[in-house]
């Protein structure tokens, strides 16, 4: 018997606020897996803007001032600046204070609370965001973070990266439907996209060997009992669940897919299909109709 052959692990936990799965192939995949899930629990710590000791809630009661963060939150506030931009600001990380007003100021999974000042408001350049040389960060006056979903695609990148480095021969991080993947199997990690409202159906199946994917709905998280309509805003407030209803994006890392999925979700269906396939990603919307479509690029990865 071979007692380092490979073997596959796959532990589940609440963190970030949703259902978190690694699963690993390697000789010691269980421990690797238990690792990664502490290693997304960390982030959290670094990043929710429910924690009052987080990198991001610091900076968005710090009133201007400069504050000291972790190299990673450096990236990742690089990472909403440029997903802002490349978005032509459908991705907005400043839109906090609309949602803390409409009621989402409260975690599903806890009493924690976001608290901000209360003159806080929407941005649309983030241009002013400085990084000092020093390690320490400023928002301008009145501007709040919140990283959002494309914290938890930064995360799965970042925690298989880590899987990777502590032997596992693959990986793929599942966070609340944020998915990074690196395995080196011919066929890929085979996922399937189920229905937005009814988990049971499978839209469509698919294979990827790196990268990430990420799907975005306008129905995920209901806070319907507090009047919010979606959990994905815009700068006009809640989107709307009468046009496209789910997007999934396939791209080269987990955080580029779920910022992308705003940008799909929120732009009428031709045009963001056909602004995914310029940028090289491949996608599927799903509307209010139950109609489906995808990026002629998606038969690349299907796994029908």
């Amino acid at each position: 018997m071979n007692l380092l052959a490979p073997l596959t692990a796959r532990l589940s936990r609440r963190c970030m606020g949703v259902h978190c799965v690694a699963t690993i192939t390697g000789p010691t995949a269980t421990a690797i897996a238990k690792d990664c899930l502490d290693q997304i629990d960390h982030y959290e710590q670094l990043w929710s803007r429910f924690i009052s000791s987080s990198d991001i809630s610091r900076l968005n009661n710090a009133k201007g001032q400069p504050v000291w963060v972790d190299p990673l939150t450096v990236q990742l506030i690089s990472y909403l600046i440029a997903a802002h931009e490349q978005t032509n600001g459908a991705f907005n990380p400043t839109l906090l204070p609309l949602q803390i007003h409409d009621g989402d100021f409260r975690s599903l999974v806890d009493k924690k609370v976001s608290s901000i000042a209360s003159d806080s408001h929407p941005f649309t350049d983030l241009t002013a965001i400085a990084f000092l040389a020093d390690g320490r960060v400023s928002l301008p006056e009145h501007m709040t973070l919140d990283a959002g979903g494309l914290a938890k695609g930064f995360t799965a990148d970042l925690v298989v990266a880590h899987a990777l480095s502590m032997g596992a021969t693959s990986a793929c991080i599942n966070i609340g439907g944020d998915m990074a993947i690196l395995t080196p199997v011919d066929a890929g990690w085979v996922t399937e996209i189920t229905h937005p409202t009814n988990h049971e159906r499978t839209v469509s199946s698919i294979s990827v060997s790196h990268g990430g994917i990420a799907t975005s709905t306008t129905n995920a998280r209901l806070r319907g009992h507090r009047g919010i309509t979606s959990h994905i805003f815009t700068s006009e407030g809640p989107l709307p669940c009468d046009k496209t209803v789910s997007a999934t994006v396939v791209a080269s890392s987990a955080a580029w897919a779920d910022a992308w999925t705003k940008y799909a979700i929120s732009t009428p269906v031709a045009t963001a299909l056909a602004i995914l396939e310029s940028k090289g990603f491949a996608g599927l919307l799903i509307d209010a109709q139950d109609n489906v479509f995808t990026t002629t690029n998606w038969s690349n990865f299907s796994h029908e």
